[in-house]
């Protein structure tokens, strides 16, 4: 698959390399070729990583996936020129200190989000850990969850199929509102990951009979 990643920070860092190892196609949505950890992984999967500006990796990507924070996210969607039915995956969270969302409840980062992109086909997804989890999902054999929800049933498959493959175990939790609650998750996680007794290696779980 052609994965389109908008950002190389922790998280599209380690979700493309991850990916790569897969055999899917990356493209790295970024303004530096001559980033340090682009080319440290453009050195280790040199056939299937590659660099371009953002408007191409748009163009390029069977799925897009913003590893951005929120504002630029808005900005690089606004100014894109043709995202008809585009899959973006949705890894923001709109936080704007360790107690407070700057949208939430009422609305979420990734319904305004598809409010810009207008028909392309959003899935929140990989927005509820850190990027260490995303490295290591799984916890003496058992299989980090990650949430994710979504309007397009087609959409969200294939995002729980690229999850699945890194080694997650995928919970669906309906509609792309309930994004509500997941950003909200995301900032205990933060919480929690900054507490001396649990740290960043801690992820949910949901469980069920």
């Amino acid at each position: 698959m052609k994965i389109g990643i908008i950002g190389i920070g922790n998280v599209g860092s380690v979700l493309g390399r991850k990916w790569a190892a897969k055999g899917h196609d990356i493209r790295f949505g970024i303004r530096d070729l001559n980033n340090e950890k682009f080319l440290e992984l453009k050195a280790q999967y040199p056939l299937k990583i590659h660099g371009r500006d953002v408007e191409e990796t748009i163009e390029f990507g069977e799925i897009l996936v913003l590893a951005v924070p929120w504002e630029s996210a808005k900005k690089i969607l606004r100014d894109a020129k043709n995202l008809e039915k585009k899959i973006i995956n949705d890894c923001t969270n709109p936080i704007k200190d360790l107690s407070t969302l700057q949208v939430g409840q009422t609305t979420s980062a990734a319904e305004i989000i598809q409010d810009i992109a207008k028909t392309a086909r959003i899935v929140k997804g990989f927005n509820t850990i850190g990027a260490n989890i995303m490295e290591d999902p799984i916890f003496n054999g058992i299989k980090a969850d990650t949430f994710i929800c979504g309007n397009d049933i087609e959409a969200k498959k294939i995002v729980a199929t690229l999850a699945e493959e890194i080694g997650f175990n995928v919970v669906d939790v309906g509609e792309l509102s309930l994004a509500r609650y997941l950003e909200p998750l995301a900032l205990l996680w933060i919480n929690m990951s900054l507490n001396p007794k649990y740290q960043r290696n801690i992820a949910f779980k949901l469980l069920k009979r």
